[in-house]
């Protein structure tokens, strides 16, 4: 009967198909027990931590909030929020226990290295950023340089890109170069 016939390959459809989500789903959470340990491995319980959302945002230098010693004031430093406009560096790597394969980098430092095998620039309004990196951006300070790093449920997702493979968790190292407030 062709109607049992449609049933039966279509039930076998949604079975591979659950399959593959639920192996996807479970390849995150390994990606993000990764990250786990890659932070607690190799940062002390000093450095600044911050979570959002599945993101995660490593400090390695704060900004410099210079005492101005004509007024003796400390300046207000920005820190990003949705709306705002923010300049930086960053290379974005493939993770795989800690920054591994460099995909992309607008760091004139870092991609001299790599002659013209690395992209020199992206151009993103904050809400083009891919998710991870969106949410761990939020909050951070004018000038500060960090490390930022998810699964790939937060990247490309099961999408290949560049030279990612698909639901690849991914590194970026960030440095902040100016935060404008847009309010």
């Amino acid at each position: 009967d062709m109607k049992l016939m449609k049933f039966a390959i279509l039930s076998f459809i949604f079975i591979l198909v659950s399959c593959t989500d639920k192996e996807i789903e479970l390849k995150y959470i390994a990606q993000e027990e990764q990250i786990e340990n890659y932070i607690t491995s190799k940062f002390d319980t000093l450095t600044p931590i911050t979570r959002n959302n599945g993101s995660n945002r490593i400090t390695i230098a704060q900004s410099k909030e210079v005492l101005d010693t004509v007024t003796g004031v400390i300046p207000t430093v920005n820190v990003l929020e949705r709306g705002d406009s923010i300049k930086f560096s960053y290379a974005g790597y493939i993770f795989n226990g800690g920054p591994q394969t460099l995909f992309y980098t607008n760091n004139p430092e870092i991609s001299k290295f790599y002659g013209d095998t690395i992209p020199k620039s992206l151009h993103y309004g904050f809400d083009d950023l891919i998710i991870g990196l969106e949410y761990g951006l939020e909050g951070i300070k004018d000038g500060e340089e960090a490390i930022i790093v998810f699964s790939g449920k937060y990247g490309f997702q099961n999408e290949p890109m560049y030279s990612v493979p698909a639901a690849s968790p991914l590194l970026f190292h960030i440095w902040v170069r100016d935060i404008k407030k847009n309010k």
